[in-house]
């Protein structure tokens, strides 16, 4: 039995030293281009009633959210010249709309000219993997992961007055989704790795609110990794 162990422990150090680790972590920023032709794109529509002291008080018939930039922290993990990596980032998607529409006031009892702008945060946190192919000095890849985003509030701000209110039709919470990504990467030092990506972003595959329709989106990231060991 002891020869069996002893037999063991060589062939995991044996192992060990046979594929070498290394682990990166990076940053990464860029554009998250939303995809169009629903309730998060769609323009405001009549905001309705404005009260100064109640907020709003109708639906939109959309939110208006654009591209806006998206940043990333993230690490790689993987084992020398095995093409696989494992792959753990946070993502902070930031969407805006903006539209300037004509909205009636109570209190001056007359419509005013308003610039309107809705707000959604999404915290996202990808598990997922990456697969490699050498090809000279430039590193092609694909990816596939996971996605667990917390969505935050909607919030509709007011520019002339300063106003900002919580939508109310819409409810914060967890969804579930997925990414596929291509991207190039390239070692401008030997620990130091310059990644472009492209990638489409299921963002709430799973777990949607009542009527909540689908949410996608591509991101074009640029990112820097630094290989720790």
């Amino acid at each position: 039995m002891k020869s069996l162990k002893v037999v063991f422990l060589i062939c995991l150090v044996f192992s060990f030293e046979i594929f070498s680790q290394s682990l990166s972590i990076g940053l990464g920023s860029g554009l998250n281009i939303i995809k169009g032709g629903n309730y998060f794109t769609e323009n405001l529509g009549r905001i309705g009633i404005y009260e100064n002291k109640n907020g709003t008080n109708t639906s939109f018939e959309g939110l208006s959210l654009d591209n806006e930039i998206q940043f990333q922290i993230g690490a790689k993990y993987s084992l020398e010249d095995f093409p696989i990596n494992l792959l753990l980032n946070v993502q902070y998607l930031r969407m805006r709309g903006t539209e300037s529409m004509n909205i009636y006031n109570n209190f001056l009892e007359r419509e005013l000219l308003y610039d309107v702008t809705t707000k959604l945060d999404i915290w996202s946190l990808q598990v997922g993997s990456s697969y490699t192919y050498n090809f000279y000095s430039l590193k092609p890849f694909i990816t596939a992961s996971l996605l667990f985003n917390y969505f935050d509030d909607v919030y509709v701000e007011l520019a002339q007055d300063r106003h900002i209110s919580r939508y109310p039709d819409y409810e914060n919470g967890m969804r579930y989704g997925y990414s596929l990504g291509l991207g190039v990467s390239y070692n401008i030092f030997n620990n130091i790795e310059l990644e472009l990506l492209s990638r489409y972003n299921d963002l709430n595959f799973l777990n949607r609110r009542d009527g909540e329709v689908k949410l996608a989106s591509t991101s074009l990231l640029l990112g820097i990794y630094y290989k720790v060991f």
